[in-house]
């Protein structure tokens, strides 16, 4: 379980986010456009690194959340309904795309987080299998 955990925490690591800012108004969005200076654009992917021991790793998830360093809330990007990502098939230049650019707050952000399904109800929603099976 906590390679699990520091499976995800790599995960995070390997996201990227862009936000662009620069010339232009808010109507150029719609147009394909660069937003104004306060308009930034999210692009969001998923990658994962080599696991040794195990034949599965299957993330859920239901939101992304961004934390702009201007606001005291973060904001949430939901997914309906919820990714089901095998993470094993997403090795070496294999990602699956979570956000194509999501008009965001340009500037900068303290964090961002992918929020994953993962209680323990009997569901598997985010789970691994090792290669003995459990």
């Amino acid at each position: 379980m906590k390679r699990t955990v520091y499976l995800l925490l790599s995960l995070l690591g390997m996201m990227v986010l862009t936000a662009c800012g620069g010339g232009g108004d808010s109507a150029s969005i719609a147009g394909g456009g660069r937003g104004g200076d306060s308009i930034g654009f999210l692009t969001l992917s998923i990658t994962d690194a080599p696991v040794d021991n195990a034949t599965q790793v299957w993330v859920q998830v239901n939101s992304v959340s961004l934390k702009h360093e201007a606001s005291s809330n973060p904001m949430i990007k939901p997914f309906d309904p919820p990714k089901d990502i095998e993470l094993l098939s997403l090795q070496g230049q294999n990602s699956v795309l979570l956000l194509e650019n999501e008009i965001v707050p340009a500037g900068n952000y303290t964090w961002i987080k992918l929020n994953v399904t993962a209680v323990k109800d009997g569901v598997l929603d985010s789970y691994v299998v090792l290669k003995d099976g459990s």
